[in-house]
């Protein structure tokens, strides 16, 4: 650029020469004349180079198209801001009136502001004065001469109007009238008499669609008559909304107006018309606001005349000549004796097949509620966008990518990395998205209920902040709610069970103290119902950085309109929106790359730690509350400066929730840690996390994660893992547990990928002391050292235990006597409350520990208690074993557990039954097996029980002595029953699928058969489950047994059916056994009529010692003679 005006020094130094003497006063007309050509031809020319020469320039003399410097400065986009920074007089008198309407004239309206802010004035004269020039170069660049504006503006409306009378004179005269045809009959004249109606009628509505007003956008001049001003540029107001916030499509350059959203200016018509759908030739006049239902109906009533026109003359054709149609005379016949009829009849079916596609366009369109001029716009975009997706090439013309716009980063920076990132993934036919980089203005871009405009280096950027791509960005101001943002409808776009994912550059301006969150969201509308939102992403950002949002949705349905917007920022922010991106997920694309790319912590869930508030947190039929404190003071958070509180809450799941739908994938672990804590509760109450999921065909699964004991004092953390097998369409995580009126608090909650755990072979053990006790002091025999209560409760010694071990105990070696002592442990306010043990230093890795103890229960029980072993390792619960206690009476507790991983903490502990029984223990043991071991003995004992001598005889064969005959005897099936147990999510588990088929022939089913999970609520019956599962173990030849019709323990019997009286439970009964037996009859080779008799007695406490036979003869009866059990 320097050696550039170096070589035009000269007429640098001419034109500072001129210069003076005009401020002197000088009127020499030869002086002035060379450079004032030089100052307007080199900016006509629109070289950047002469941006200097235009500055400090202010000559009175126009140019030889009457424009001034400044103007063609404007006109060719030059850096006015530049020139009027510079001394450039924005309110001279010999340039005021240029400054304004020049670059209006053009069309590029982003430089008004530049005007308006930098002092010029609007004045009537001004305006007035552009009268003359601004007339003269329309005409010069719109003009098509007076004989071609007159034919565009009649177009070919009286060329249709005479082919539509000739066809309504060659129907008369050539069809109904001909007198070579059959006279007509009168179904066939009444017919014809109506089609001539129709076209009759057809024509008055063509006088109505080419005579009446489409929707001419009228100049309002009222407050102005007065002034004597008749100029429409004069009445617009530089500071409408439309203006100020960059919306500068709605301003029209011919008309000088202002106009509505969905107008456009017709250049035939030369108005601009509301609601414009598109100017047509054939009725002389646009198509709008006004007339779009007019011209339907002409179209309607055209294809509809048309129609009948060509039936009725077929039908003449073919039955009015007196020669047969399989003649080969007849079409000599039709083309010479009815000549008229076979024109009328293809110049009727050419209209008709014009008025049949016009008509279906335009009704599909109307039931959109979508012009012809949106839909062409929006495929000339789509075909813009795809375009403008393509990543800007960093060598070309050896500038960088942040050269072009504008930016001070060197190339290769950070920001061109992250560039060519957020495009990595994107196709450059593939983003939904219509103007995605604002290259033109707002378009297919809605404010919502604020206001909005683009800024760029030619415009003006916002508060000198840089475009991270490209050259411009959306600047979203004046936001008073967090909602407010920019939205574009993508309803056409998107398409059912496809993964989208989104990729947008944000920023925040404003008075803010900490980071805050813009979001990415769906809103879903159907007709006559609520209105749905999907959070798709969040991005919590600080003011000084572009940051990139991302996120994923896939929609199983698709609703009567979609809209994505970007919304979030605290009331007073300025959101800025650089670029927008979203497309379909490629089906190349690897699973495991996740949709929501997670935060710092790696964690899914979205504002993890309420650094943000509640957003993206919702109750769970209850009251959902931010804190920093509680208590007056005595509840502070764990980590951060918030937590979260569940109040309110009136059933146990009622908690706090946050929806994860798109962020999880299948066959992958996840792992969930939480700071939880209660409030309102001081005996301590359990929490637990539950993933509540949808499959695509609408089925509900709720997982259990984990769970903890919580604790009014103190922060525990709460982990878990869970893995899904199948396709989920929604997903929402939750904590929940407590009673009514405890409140549960979160402090954080984290849900993320899961660590491998390493695949290879466990390390080899030495020095191992299989079968010792790694329990101290199990006889008791030091009292209670090494022994305390978990809990409040109270620990004591007794005697009169069992002196025997435990039968599973001595079943493997041990003949050692017990003590005779046992632990008491009372006052237990809790069901978890009992005697515990740390054995964190027992344990080894890798080794299977197996656990026996005798149990019993005090008195006051009401009825049946499960006592259970659990084993804490890092306050995550494992279960050890447990058994069922009743009336007093001493039990045997089995189990056993295996450690993968070295804890930090590890206690075993007695719980479970009621609050205020007392619980007892004796003679309790917990050792190492050898697997290896254990194993041959299993062996040992199945060669000798399962296995025995086969004799085969073979007389004789083929009548001959067998005794030299060569037999093979080879096993074709496995008639000894494997069953397993499995249950509905295990089938969508291709491997457990593979694995179950090779290995097992029977199966019983887990709870899918049971009464509480087949009818949950009184009526509601729910079979599905057991259906497909029945299914898929026919598929695979595996025998089913149907476990169970009944369940004798009242615990498992659900809520509605323990409030029956006896006669109602009775019918209950009776119609579960014929439901059960009459869907399944035929599918079960046996069933588990009454599961756990020994264990309770529900049934038989309410209906009678005979209730079993009775279920067990009914069964029977039902059930095809198939064997039964208890």
């Amino acid at each position: 650029m320097v050696r550039h005006v170096e070589r035009r020094s000269g007429d640098q130094d001419r034109l500072q020469h001129n210069t003076k003497h005009q401020q002197n006063g000088s009127a020499n007309p030869a002086n002035q004349a060379k450079p004032s050509y030089l100052i307007h031809t080199q900016p006509q020319q629109g070289p950047q180079s002469c941006v200097n020469l235009l500055r400090k320039a202010s000559l009175p003399k126009p140019s030889s198209s009457s424009y001034y410097a400044l103007q063609w400065a404007a006109i060719k986009q030059l850096q006015l801001r530049n020139i009027i920074e510079h001394g450039g007089d924005v309110n001279a008198d010999n340039t005021r009136r240029q400054l304004y309407t020049g670059r209006r004239f053009e069309g590029s309206y982003l430089l008004l502001k530049c005007f308006l802010q930098s002092g010029a004035r609007v004045e009537a004269s001004d305006l007035n004065g552009y009268r003359s020039n601004a007339t003269r170069v329309n005409g010069m660049f719109f003009g098509m001469g007076a004989c071609n504006g007159k034919l565009a503006k009649i177009g070919y409306s009286p060329i249709l109007l005479a082919f539509v009378i000739v066809l309504i004179v060659l129907f008369i005269n050539s069809v109904l009238d001909a007198p070579n045809f059959t006279k007509v009959t009168a179904a066939v004249a009444l017919w014809g008499w109506i089609g001539v109606s129709l076209a009759f009628a057809s024509l008055f509505m063509f006088y109505r669609c080419s005579s009446k007003d489409p929707g001419y956008i009228k100049p309002r001049l009222e407050r102005y008559s007065s002034k004597g001003v008749d100029d429409t540029l004069f009445s617009i107001d530089p500071y409408s909304s439309p203006l100020w916030t960059g919306n500068w499509s709605q301003l029209c350059p011919t008309c000088k107006i202002i106009r509505p959203v969905r107008s456009k200016h017709c250049p035939v018509c030369k108005h601009c018309v509301e609601q414009f759908d598109h100017h047509c030739p054939w009725i002389s006049n646009c198509v709008g606001k006004k007339n779009k239902w007019d011209f339907f109906v002409f179209l309607c009533m055209g294809t509809l005349t048309a129609l009948l026109g060509a039936g009725i003359t077929v039908y003449r054709i073919f039955t009015g000549s007196p020669i047969h149609p399989s003649s080969g005379r007849w079409m000599h016949h039709m083309m010479t004796e009815h000549l008229g009829a076979i024109a009328f009849l293809v110049m009727d079916v050419i209209l008709l097949i014009g008025a049949l596609v016009l008509t279906i366009t335009q009704a599909s369109q109307i039931a959109g509620n979508i012009t012809t001029n949106e839909v062409a716009n929006a495929l000339r975009e789509k075909r813009k966008s795809q375009q403008m997706l393509l990543p800007p090439d960093p060598k070309k013309d050896g500038v960088s990518m942040d050269d072009r716009t504008g930016s001070s980063h060197p190339e290769g920076s950070e920001i061109g990395r992250q560039e060519l990132l957020v495009y990595s993934h994107v196709s450059p036919h593939s983003n939904i998205i219509f103007n995605h980089e604002f290259s033109d203005s707002l378009q297919f871009w809605h404010a919502i209920c604020c206001h909005a405009y683009v800024a760029s280096i030619k415009s003006g950027l916002f508060h000198g902040i840089p475009a991270k791509l490209g050259e411009s960005y959306a600047v979203v101001t004046h936001r008073t709610q967090c909602w407010q943002g920019l939205e574009q409808d993508i309803t056409e776009r998107v398409t059912s069970g496809t993964k989208y994912n989104v990729l947008a550059i944000i920023r925040v301006h404003g008075n803010f103290s900490e980071a805050t969150g813009v979001q990415a969201t769906l809103r879903l509308e159907n007709p006559g119902f609520a209105t749905d939102y999907l959070c798709i992403g969040r991005k919590s950002t600080m003011e000084d950085i572009w940051e990139k949002l991302e996120g994923s949705f896939t929609l199983t349905s698709l609703p009567k309109r979609l809209v994505f917007y970007l919304e979030g920022p605290p009331p007073g922010v300025n959101l800025l929106i650089n670029s927008v991106a979203i497309f379909p997920t490629s089906p190349c694309d690897s699973g495991e790359i996740t949709s929501y790319f997670p935060s710092g912590d790696g964690s899914i869930i979205r504002n993890p730690f309420f650094e943000e508030g509640l957003n993206n947190w919702s109750a769970r039929g209850c009251r959902l509350s931010l804190h920093d404190s509680m208590g007056d003071g005595k509840v502070l958070p764990f980590n951060g400066r918030y937590f979260a509180s569940a109040s309110g809450r009136k059933e146990s799941w009622n908690g706090v929730q946050q929806d994860i739908t798109g962020q999880l994938h299948r066959k992958l672990a996840y792992e969930v840690i939480a700071e939880v804590r209660i409030f309102g509760n001081s005996t301590g109450a359990e929490v637990r996390s539950t993933l509540w999921v949808e499959s695509p065909n609408g089925r509900e699964h709720y997982i259990s994660i984990g769970k903890v004991h919580a604790s009014d004092s103190e922060w525990l953390r709460l982990q878990g893992k869970f893995l899904l097998n199948g396709d989920v369409s929604k997903a929402i995580i939750f904590l929940e547990g407590p009673p009514f009126g405890t409140d549960i608090l979160v402090n954080s909650l984290i849900v993320k990928r899961a660590e491998n755990l390493s695949s290879g072979l466990p390390p080899m053990l030495e020095n191992v002391s299989f079968g010792v006790n790694v329990i101290e002091n199990s006889n008791l025999s030091q009292g209670l050292r090494y022994w305390s209560p978990l809990g409040s409760c109270t620990l004591s010694i007794a005697k009169g235990s069992p002196r025997l071990l435990p039968p599973s105990i001595g079943s493997i070696g041990h003949y050692e006597q017990l003590s005779g002592l046992y632990i008491v442990a009372s006052n237990r306010m809790e069901t978890w409350m009992g005697p515990s043990q740390n054995i964190t230093k027992k344990l080894v890795l890798h080794l299977t520990y197996q656990i026996a103890a005798w149990v019993r229960v005090g008195p006051g029980a009401n009825g049946p208690q499960i006592v259970n072993l659990a084993i804490d390792v890092d306050n995550q619960w494992i279960n050890g074993g447990h058994v069922q206690v009743v009336d007093e009476k001493w039990q045997e507790i089995t189990g056993s557990f295996r450690i993968e991983k070295q804890p930090s903490k590890v206690i075993v502990y007695l719980q479970g039954p009621s609050a205020g029984v007392d619980l007892m223990i004796a003679g309790f043991h917990m050792f190492p097996v050898d697997r290896k071991a254990r194993f041959s003995s299993l062996k040992e004992k199945t060669d000798k029980v399962r296995k025995r001598d086969v004799v085969l005889k073979f007389p004789e064969v083929n009548g001959e002595d067998a005794s030299n005959t060569f037999v093979r005897i080879r096993q074709l099936k496995n008639s000894f029953p494997f069953g397993s147990c499995i249950s509905r999510s295990n089938i969508e588990n291709e491997e457990f699928v593979d694995f179950f088929v090779k290995n097992f022939n029977w199966a019983v089913f887990g709870n899918e058969m049971k009464w509480y999970h087949t009818e949950p609520e009184r009526g509601r019956y729910n079979y599905k489950d057991a259906d497909e599962m029945v299914d898929f173990c026919k598929k695979h030849g595996i025998d089913t047994r149907g476990h169970c019709i009944f369940w004798e323990v009242e615990d498992a019997v659900q809520q509605w059916v323990k409030s029956l009286e006896k006669g109602d439970l009775m019918t209950a009964v009776q119609r579960r056994l014929e439901g059960l037996l009459l869907r399944f009859k035929g599918k079960f080779k046996h069933y588990d009529v009454n599961n756990e008799m020994l264990h309770g007695s529900f049934y038989r406490d309410r209906l009678g010692e005979d209730i079993h036979a009775y279920m067990f003869r009914e069964a029977q009866a039902g059930s095809l003679s198939y064997p039964l059990r208890e």
